[in-house]
């Protein structure tokens, strides 16, 4: 993928519209036209990056034929591309002739958000910098002068920060240091026989990449809990990566938490690009042993595409919440611990599992009163209605089994004694 990534997502374009061509037809001609729509901005995709400035790779294979003629040379490009659908779409098409439309569509989309962040990381790697600054404009509205964060601009964000809001991030640092030292792992040697000695040596990365998302929302809890644990390992520099907004600034509470943690360098970039960044390196960005902290689905991508080329913590999908409650929960509180998560993405899932019908029936009605009072209700209401469940199950062991067969990121025990069911998650 390092050395052909640019091929490798002109390739998906087409794959990506044939999926969603074959998923739409099958569910019915009212979606004709979106499905030829889509089967054809496929291709343009393919032949317009195949011509755009990754582009030149995909000419030169055609130089051999053409010598130095440009014309000759695109041409030819665009000729390969109409081959190359003329390939790849009749083959996903009759595969998926058997196929759950559903599930067509959902791999299309996959499929297409594969081939664009390919793309970029292709275009961060060759370009660095330049491409960086590019996608900040285009993507973040933000016009920058410098990718990195100054230390005036952290002093200002410590000014603009309310001081209890300070002490309260400074007793988090605390809470989390306490709860990591004690993961802390150890070398050790054996030599309890004469002439064998064995051992093993664990050190820490050099450098530490976090990624810190800053679009539709802020986390000063990630900065402290990607951080803080880095620094009790050992790490010798720990660079974070964070989106600006539309005035070229980062989130004065990011920062904030950032200088708490102890973050060493901290860049305004954001998305599959600020991945790239670290993965690759650029002029300023410097190159990173690993990659952790959340993201949205481009950043989630970018991170599986480059695990390989640089370390990562894992390929993290859409927050997901279960909470396992009895009769004698509050409902508002169920409630609000659901509406948690779900208020961090559309495509979040929330799931109550209850022995108490008259509870499913109450949470639901207090979710419906606490949504609408949420600053993210746009985002809450859709996470709620695509993925939100309320199960009643026959007892808290059945409900625990049913958690068990879901097993969600979060799981909240809201009974009586959470103890005596622990075990059985």
């Amino acid at each position: 993928f390092a050395t052909y990534g640019s091929y490798f997502s002109y390739c998906l374009y087409p794959a990506a519209g044939a999926c969603l061509f074959a998923g739409l037809r099958k569910k019915g001609s009212r979606y004709n036209t979106l499905a030829w729509t889509l089967l054809v901005v496929g291709w343009f995709m393919a032949v317009y990056y195949s011509n755009s400035y990754n582009g030149s790779k995909v000419r030169e294979l055609f130089g051999y034929v053409a010598g130095e003629s440009a014309p000759i040379k695109s041409v030819l490009s665009w000729l390969f591309w109409v081959a190359l659908y003329a390939w790849v779409a009749p083959v996903v098409v009759k595969l998926a002739d058997d196929s759950d439309p559903d599930r067509l569509i959902a791999v299309g989309a996959a499929i297409l958000v594969a081939g664009i962040v390919a793309d970029i990381i292709a275009n961060v790697r060759a370009r660095g910098d330049a491409a960086l600054y590019e996608y900040c404009e285009k993507f973040d509205k933000a016009k920058l002068d410098s990718l990195q964060v100054s230390p005036a601009e952290i002093d200002e964000a410590l000014n603009l920060v309310e001081p209890r809001f300070i002490e309260i991030l400074k007793t988090a640092a605390d809470n989390i240091r306490a709860f990591h030292e004690k993961q802390v792992r150890n070398s050790f040697i054996i030599n309890d026989r004469p002439g064998i000695v064995m051992g093993q040596k664990v050190i820490p990365v050099d450098r530490a990449g976090l990624y810190v998302p800053g679009g539709t929302a802020a986390y000063p809890s990630t900065v402290l809990m990607d951080a803080i644990p880095a620094k009790i390992a050992g790490v010798k520099q720990v660079v974070m990566v964070t989106p600006p907004g539309k005035d070229g600034k980062v989130n004065p509470v990011i920062l904030a938490a950032a200088k708490i943690a102890g973050v060493d360098k901290i860049f305004k970039v954001g998305g599959a690009q600020a991945v790239a960044a670290l993965a690759y390196g650029t002029e300023s960005v410097p190159r990173v042993d690993k990659i952790v902290g959340p993201g949205n689905i481009f950043v989630a991508t970018a991170k599986k595409l480059l695990f390989g080329t640089v370390d990562i913590d894992m390929i993290a999908g859409p927050s997901e919440i279960l909470v396992i409650a009895d009769g004698k929960s509050n409902p508002a509180h169920v409630a609000a611990d659901l509406l948690s998560q779900a208020e961090h993405d559309k495509l979040a899932s929330a799931v109550l599992v209850t022995d108490s019908e008259a509870l499913a029936k109450a949470v639901r009605e207090e979710l419906e009163r606490q949504i609408p009072l949420l600053p993210r209700a746009e985002i809450a209401r859709a996470s709620i209605d695509r993925g939100g469940k309320i199960i009643v199950a026959e007892n808290l062991m059945q409900g625990i089994e049913i958690s068990n067969e879901i097993a969600p990121e979060h799981l909240e025990l809201m009974v009586d004694d959470p103890f005596a069911y622990l075990d059985a998650v």
